[in-house]
């Protein structure tokens, strides 16, 4: 999949939530197990009411192998948007 299949808002701007936690687990003592908790938008908030919740969660199961793509994909992404950040102070 490439991101130009992400799900996108009106204006055509890649939608995206932003993580407040996670939580990992080994399932069944071979699948690696992860619960992420995430927010949403605020433009999708001012939509909802008061009493409906403002965070969600998506748990997900990966095989160790995906765990550890996901891992250094994760890394590699971590280091570029530093180096993206400390350019844009320069």
């Amino acid at each position: 999949m490439s991101i130009s299949d992400w799900d996108r808002d009106t204006s055509g701007n890649v939608k995206v939530c932003p993580v407040e936690g996670w939580e990992p687990a080994l399932g069944y003592g071979m699948t690696c197990v992860l619960r992420l908790e995430y927010s949403e938008m605020p433009a999708d908030l001012a939509a909802k009411s008061e009493s409906s919740p403002q965070s969600r969660a998506v748990q997900i199961a990966l095989a160790p192998d995906q765990a550890e793509d996901l891992a250094q994909v994760l890394l590699r992404l971590a280091e570029l948007a530093r180096q993206g950040s400390e350019q844009a102070k320069s």
